[in-house]
């Protein structure tokens, strides 16, 4: 149930404050007034919060940015708690606080209970700006995701030396095994795939930067490490905003490391611990 809804330097608005349980009714609001009164314009506050699509146009003029609260005391069933307990996110004091804000400049931000919305948030309110709540569409970003997800599994595992026909299988057996399908069919499990897709991502780039710094340092090889360096921690960071799995990230490196990449030693304990102690420092960023 919304509680409260609080709009400022939107369109015409300057500033709005509505609390919704006030009056003889609580958990009951109507909207009335003559035409041109701000009835719409609280509707398209409402649906910012609920992921529609913004623009720079929607700010009062002016003013560098606009900005939606609503404030929520939603049912606490069990699947709700569950997506709370994922995104690390608690009801305080029964309600559930969603911010946005939009920039005169392009983009803006959302929180939730003052934490920044996950990745995976953003992703959904991208699908309901395409598809609505018709959640066929949502359903088929994720096919798409996933199915993106098993051509990156055939670029890796050729990337790791195996041949065509293995490649191929490994791909299809991710492809399909259940416990990739789980989070496919589930839309509240975008977060898995869209996390898989960028580690997958970041471990691409990895291995490609590591083939420009093993190569012979000529100016253009220089740069175009530092643009690879740059691109897998960036995917490694945005894995991590989709999903905290991705810590795992740094440790997976470690592994092409010592296979295929052959930087990690284990001939002595002293080799072992000096390669170990080269790769380390690379991956601290993430």
């Amino acid at each position: 149930m919304l509680v409260r809804l609080t709009v400022t330097n939107l369109a015409l608005l300057a500033s709005l404050d509505v609390p919704f349980q006030a009056g003889p009714t609580p958990g009951f609001a109507a909207l009335t007034g003559e035409t041109g009164a701000g009835k719409s314009l609280v509707l398209d506050a409402l649906g910012l919060l609920l992921g529609d699509r913004a623009d720079a146009s929607l700010i009062r003029h002016g003013e560098p940015l606009a900005e939606v609260l609503g404030v929520f005391q939603p049912s606490l069933t069990p699947s709700l708690q569950t997506l709370l307990d994922d995104q690390g996110l608690a009801l305080e004091e029964g309600e559930l606080t969603i911010r946005r804000q939009l920039k005169r400049e392009g983009g803006g931000k959302a929180w939730a209970n003052g934490v920044p919305v996950p990745l995976a948030w953003l992703a959904h309110m991208a699908d309901v700006s395409l598809f609505g709540m018709w959640a066929g569409g949502h359903h088929l970003v994720s096919v798409l995701i996933h199915a993106a997800n098993a051509v990156l599994v055939l670029a890796l595992a050729r990337r790791l030396g195996l041949a065509l026909p293995g490649a191929l299988l490994v791909a299809a057996i991710f492809g399909v095994h259940p416990a990739q399908v789980e989070s496919v069919a589930w839309v509240s499990e975008r977060k898995t795939v869209l996390c898989a897709c960028l580690m997958f991502l970041a471990m691409l780039a990895y291995l490609r930067w590591r083939e420009f710094v093993a190569a012979e340092g000529t100016g253009k090889t220089q740069r175009q490490a530092v643009v690879w360096l740059v691109g897998w921690n960036v995917l490694g960071v945005l894995a991590l905003l989709a999903k905290p799995l991705a810590v795992t990230l740094p440790a997976v490196l470690l592994l092409l490391d010592a296979a295929p990449l052959g930087r990690i030693q284990a001939a002595s304990a002293g080799s072992f611990l000096r390669s170990l102690t080269r790769c380390l420092p690379e991956k601290l960023p993430l």
